[in-house]
């Protein structure tokens, strides 16, 4: 058995590979550098993060909620975002998703900067959030040191893929922005 094979993180990573590329197949097709899909991308993690805050206090998500919040507003629109349900979930599950959305936000704000849309480029406090340098390395640090057999990898596993749902839930119920 490889190292990696015999590293949780990796598991986690292969396990929820589906998961996360059908998730990543929809927010391809969203144009960020447009109001109206930038305010959908918006929707759709506001919908997430706040059924997400309900299950966990970590405080990244209050943070990105208020972020969301005044971009939706900077864009000025006006389809509602769906609330969510979404059952408890273990922590490390939620540190994996946002650790990982953190990373991707990374890639994806270059999409957005690329804008020369005014009204695109007045939304920016969700793409501006100060990154937390080390939280990849660390939530990957802490992954590694899970039995990858365990019953808390599993749950992890489980609760992993039930948050890529959810975010794949919440595309699906963010109608495309009227503004």
């Amino acid at each position: 058995m490889t190292a990696a094979a015999a590293d949780f993180r990796w598991v986690l990573r292969r396990e929820t590979a589906s998961a996360h590329q059908a998730l990543d197949d929809m927010v391809s097709t969203l144009d960020l550098g447009v109001v109206p899909d930038l305010a959908r991308f918006f929707g759709m993690h506001l919908a997430a993060f706040r059924a997400m805050g309900r299950q966990s206090s970590d405080p990244r998500l209050a943070d990105m909620i208020v972020a969301l919040n005044a971009d939706l507003a900077a864009l000025g629109a006006d389809a509602p975002v769906p609330d969510l349900d979404l059952e408890a979930v273990q922590p490390l599950a939620v540190d994996y998703i946002l650790a990982g959305s953190r990373m991707g936000t990374k890639v994806l704000r270059k999409r957005w900067a690329a804008s020369s849309v005014a009204q695109v480029r007045a939304a920016r406090a969700y793409f501006t959030l100060a990154p937390d340098a080390g939280e990849w390395a660390s939530t990957c640090n802490t992954l590694a040191g899970i039995a990858t057999q365990s019953a808390m990898a599993r749950q992890i596993i489980a609760d992993s893929i039930a948050l890529f749902d959810l975010f794949a839930e919440s595309y699906a119920r963010t109608a495309p922005a009227t503004v």
